[in-house]
C-alpha cells in the first residue's frame, strides 16, 4: 500500500468511466474497523478533485465528514468533521480481482473512533 497524492490517484485511474464516477455517491462502499466489531458503513456525498477527497459516511446515527488534502508531493493530511487529524493519512491501494478490475481501496487511518484508534476503509467500485 502507498500513501499517495490526490493527484497521482487521478494520473492511475487515468479517465473516462473510473473519473466521471468518482464523484458518485452510489459507486463508494466501506467499513470501519478498529474500535470494536468491524460494521458496514454508507457513503451519502463525494467530491473528489485534486485538491481534495471528501466523503461524508453514515455509521447508523453518526455521520462523519472525511476530506483528504495534499500536504505536500508525497502525502495527504486527513480532517475529520472539519479538525485535522494528526499522523493520519488516506492509504490507496488497487484491489483487483479476476470479476472486478476497477475496484481501488481509499483507507483513511489511523482515526480515534469512540477513543480508540480505527480506520474507514473505503471502496470505490465504478
Amino acid at each position: 500500500m502507498a500513501v499517495i497524492t490526490l493527484d497521482a490517484i487521478l494520473s492511475i485511474l487515468g479517465g473516462g468511466k473510473l473519473i466521471s464516477g468518482l464523484s458518485t455517491a452510489s459507486n463508494w462502499s466501506g467499513w470501519i474497523s478498529g474500535d470494536g466489531p468491524n460494521r458496514k458503513v454508507t457513503v451519502s456525498t463525494v467530491s473528489f478533485e485534486e485538491i481534495a477527497l471528501e466523503l461524508t459516511v453514515v455509521d447508523g446515527a453518526t455521520t462523519y465528514d472525511l476530506k483528504a488534502v495534499p500536504k505536500d508531493a508525497e502525502h495527504t493530511e486527513v480532517l475529520v468533521n472539519g479538525t485535522l487529524v494528526p499522523g493520519a493519512a488516506l492509504v490507496f491501494q488497487p484491489k483487483f480481482s479476476i470479476g472486478d478490475l476497477h475496484r481501488y481501496a481509499f483507507d483513511f487511518r489511523p482515526i480515534t473512533v469512540n477513543g480508540k484508534a480505527a480506520r474507514f476503509n473505503m471502496r470505490y467500485d465504478p
